[in-house]
């Protein structure tokens, strides 16, 4: 079984999408750079959140186990 399941799977996909005549490497390049792309946005958006939306933490490390020993 392969390791990337979802991938191959995509990979399929875009094979048909694409057009058996273009080629499986384009299958390969489109598929490769649509998760690059997704994983670029995804870190992106988490750091935006992190550094800009969330500057200050809203929970301590600690503060919950204070709370709860009193």
């Amino acid at each position: 079984m392969s390791p990337y399941p979802g991938w191959l799977n995509a990979l399929a996909w875009f094979y048909v999408g694409l057009s058996p005549a273009k080629g499986v490497l384009a299958a390969i390049r489109a598929d490769t750079l649509s998760i690059i792309m997704f994983e670029v946005g995804l870190f992106a958006w988490m750091a935006l959140s992190y550094f800009v939306l969330f500057t200050s933490p809203h929970l301590q490390a600690n503060q919950h186990w204070k709370e709860k020993m009193g």
